[in-house]
């Protein structure tokens, strides 16, 4: 990631010490809570739950309301991997509830779908243009690829708005989700590229640690796509939470490592918990690159 070898000094600056990260364990349970959060609120399946009436899918809804709470404590009072546990709780308590209700899909209820797709695929549109234009220089345009993608992605916009006012709003919604997918595919491309193993041969050790480093963080920034996108069993949620947990202790040793100038201590170390998040994605279906780099 450009960000983390932007802001990580050189080993030799005695006056810059290694920063110590927690490995993407709080971040992952903010990025769970901003979801619950939509979730719970003024979201389709929010709104289909409380109009159903239905007492198991209600129950389930309070359920998820509290297991949210529960989570935002543990996040307040620092412990990430507690929330992280809570929000998935939650998370999984609204998909049985969804479950309880009937399938088809009102022309009202429809509208509503097309709102929030839209207000989530102008995000993700927004998440891509930040991270395209991190990878080039300031003031400079964006590359080719970035600018052909984001064309593509304004175009399923514009035709997705004109089939909702054209009073076709599930093609509408089909629209939104083909431009979706474009940009999920092209983040998990983006970061995906970035966790591409580097070549070891003519690098130094300092160049290494720096490349495995920004290779780990950049693993751990596809978690959250991999729970969005993938759907993973409850099981397969709690193994990336744990992995993720313990990725954050060995970051810790590793950049304690390198501060004792124990280079090759640090690589392995940073390979061996970048190898099982890797593992666990590739298991849950993440479609990740193999080949190394330059």
């Amino acid at each position: 990631m450009g960000v983390v070898l932007a802001t990580l000094p050189l080993l030799g600056e005695a006056q810059s010490p290694l920063p110590t990260t927690d490995g993407g364990v709080e971040q992952l349970a903010r990025n769970k809570q901003t979801m619950v959060e939509r979730l719970l609120g003024d979201s389709p399946l929010a709104r289909r739950v409380l109009e159903s009436q239905d007492p198991a899918a209600l129950a389930l809804y309070e359920d998820a309301r509290a297991r949210f709470e529960e989570a935002r404590a543990s996040l307040a009072a620092g412990d990430a991997t507690a929330a992280n546990a809570a929000f998935d709780a939650a998370m999984q308590a609204m998909h049985q509830a969804r479950k309880l209700l009937p399938s088809t899909l009102g022309s009202d209820e429809t509208q509503v779908r097309f709102a929030a797709l839209l207000g989530s695929v102008e995000s993700l549109r927004r998440s891509y243009l930040d991270r395209a234009r991190a990878d080039v220089p300031a003031g400079k345009p964006l590359a080719p690829h970035s600018e052909e993608r984001l064309a593509a992605v304004d175009a399923l916009l514009e035709k997705a708005r004109k089939e909702a006012a054209g009073a076709r709003a599930a093609a509408g919604v089909a629209t939104l989700q083909q431009a979706e997918r474009l940009l999920m595919d092209a983040l998990q491309a983006a970061i995906g590229s970035e966790t591409v193993e580097y070549r070891r041969q003519g690098r130094s050790p300092e160049q290494v640690f720096r490349d495995e480093l920004a290779r780990n963080q950049s693993f751990v920034e596809l978690v959250p796509i991999a729970l969005a996108r993938l759907d993973p069993s409850p099981e397969q949620v709690a193994a990336m939470n744990r992995q993720v947990e313990a990725n954050r202790a060995l970051r810790g040793r590793a950049e304690a490592a390198a501060a004792a100038q124990d280079l090759d201590g640090a690589i392995g170390i940073l390979h061996q918990a970048t190898e099982a998040i890797e593992n666990l994605l590739r298991e849950a279906g993440l479609s990740i690159p193999r080949e190394p780099r330059e």
